[in-house]
């Protein structure tokens, strides 16, 4: 399979993460300033009109959502599919760059896309698929359709194993 390049910086979701992590080192540090200056860059560039939190909505559903079946979990992802290659790229690419330019210009953070991220792989895949999506080549479709069957697995892993507890005798 061919190996696809990531961009941890133009990943939402990690940016989401490099966010949080940020965030809760301002409260532990008391640097009020900070945490209104860093919550306000991602309000601006997060509004509910912008690609970039259609992009973050669609990388969300795919990380978050657990569903019980295949079928259910095939369904979404191709739903999801659907919209993404409705997004306008370049606007996307527009927002994510000026999103960046701020966070470097802005935030004052040596380890701001430096922090360990638990779950990087599963973030670095939902982000690679969502990518693929947006692609026509045809030398991505074997990619995309092992990082779909992976998704798809994901979402459906944890609601079995929560179903299996449910049924354990106490």
């Amino acid at each position: 399979m061919n190996q696809l390049k990531h961009n941890k910086k133009r990943n939402i979701g990690l940016l989401n993460e490099f966010f949080a992590r940020h965030l809760a080192m301002c409260v532990i540090d008391k640097k009020v300033n900070d945490i209104d200056k860093s919550k306000a860059i991602w309000q601006k560039h997060l509004a509910e009109n912008t690609e970039l939190y259609k992009e973050h909505q669609i990388f969300d559903t795919i990380y978050n959502t657990r569903v019980s079946s295949v079928e259910t979990a095939n369904s979404l992802l191709q739903n999801l599919k659907k919209i993404v290659v409705r997004q306008d790229v370049k606007k996307l690419n527009d927002e994510k760059t000026r999103l960046l330019h701020e966070i470097n210009n802005n935030i004052r953070d040596e380890k701001f896309f430096e922090r360990e991220v638990s779950d990087f792989r599963t973030q670095a895949s939902v982000q690679t698929l969502i990518n693929c999506w947006r692609e026509s080549s045809v030398n991505v479709e074997a990619v995309v359709s092992a990082l779909s069957i992976k998704m798809r697995d994901s979402v459906t892993a944890l609601a079995a194993s929560l179903a299996l507890v449910r049924t354990m005798p106490r």
